[in-house]
């Protein structure tokens, strides 16, 4: 009696690339069809004798392994999507991802010179937690409106964004990432329209040349979300602050709101006094905001 026949791939691809931490799945795939010049296409059903027929992560894990020759603990640890498609019981090749998922990451480019020490010449989407805006280490802007490398901006010139992204850290540990996480969303969001009244930032990112303005708007991009992140760090922490959110999340008396805006405007001074009498809507969009951060913190403590 014969033995059955068990196809194999005798010698994995020329190029093995190992994959980036925390890379997309999509991110991989393609960076290792490109280095080997193959379609990406062909990642998924590399012989006929390898037919695609099975969407598994184990049948991913297991095609991974035999072309690059790599143990599938590498890929486990550095592909996130395999560890939550397999939590879920989810196609490793669909596109939907746990809600709990989208809401703490990010698919951002990774920092193109933490990329430059481990895959040369290549560019990494890799999954980023919403928090983290700057690489600490290489002095990179990798937040918001950056859509190729290229535009990450350099902050060296802007120490203020540096000292940001370590308080907002901190905020995190100490409030949770939900709550931290609506602080900045809400709080980005408010801040645009204070900048577009002439409050700090602007007159900062004019000197910098990080804006040009058109008519009364300014043209946000990554240099200027960058200047501007300071600011909404100040922010965050005042509206996370128990005794500020307290304060006006119960009450809404005028007395505490025209407490909370002069510390408003004592730790945020517009640069003209006088821009901030104009803003009558301040006060109800901040407690707003604040309530709907204390309503966050309730349900996080009753879960």
């Amino acid at each position: 009696m014969s033995t059955p026949f068990r196809p194999v791939i005798f010698r994995p691809l020329p190029q093995p690339l190992p994959p980036f931490p925390n890379e997309t799945l999509n991110s991989y795939c393609q960076r290792l069809a490109h280095a080997n010049r193959i379609p990406t296409e062909r990642l998924h059903t590399p012989s006929r004798w390898l037919a695609h027929d099975d969407d598994s992560v184990t049948a991913l894990l297991r095609r991974l392994t035999i072309l690059t020759g790599l143990p599938r603990e590498t890929f486990w640890h550095a592909l996130p999507e395999l560890r939550w498609r397999h939590e879920h019981a989810m196609s490793a090749l669909g596109r939907s991802l746990p809600p709990v998922v989208s809401m703490r990451l990010r698919r951002r480019w990774a920092c193109r010179r933490c990329t430059a020490t481990r895959t040369p010449g290549q560019h990494v989407m890799a999954w980023i937690p919403v928090y983290t805006h700057a690489c600490l280490q290489h002095r990179l802007w990798i937040g918001e409106a950056v859509t190729v490398t290229r535009e990450q901006v350099e902050l060296a010139q802007m120490p203020e964004t540096l000292w940001a992204q370590r308080r907002h850290h901190r905020l995190v540990r100490r409030h949770g990432e939900r709550v931290a996480a609506e602080c900045i969303r809400t709080g980005g969001a408010l801040w645009k329209l204070f900048a577009a009244h002439h409050y700090t930032l602007i007159p900062d990112a004019l000197d910098l040349g990080l804006a040009k303005p058109r008519g009364p708007y300014l043209s946000w991009g990554p240099q200027l979300y960058a200047a501007a992140y300071p600011a909404a760090v100040t922010m965050m922490s005042l509206v996370a602050s128990p005794a500020w959110r307290s304060l006006l999340a119960e009450s809404m008396f005028p007395s505490d709101v025209d407490r909370f805006m002069k510390e408003f405007t004592r730790r945020l001074p517009p640069s003209h006094p006088a821009y901030a009498t104009n803003l009558p809507a301040l006060p109800s969009k901040t407690g707003a905001m604040i309530r709907r951060v204390t309503q966050i913190l309730r349900e996080t403590k009753a879960t």
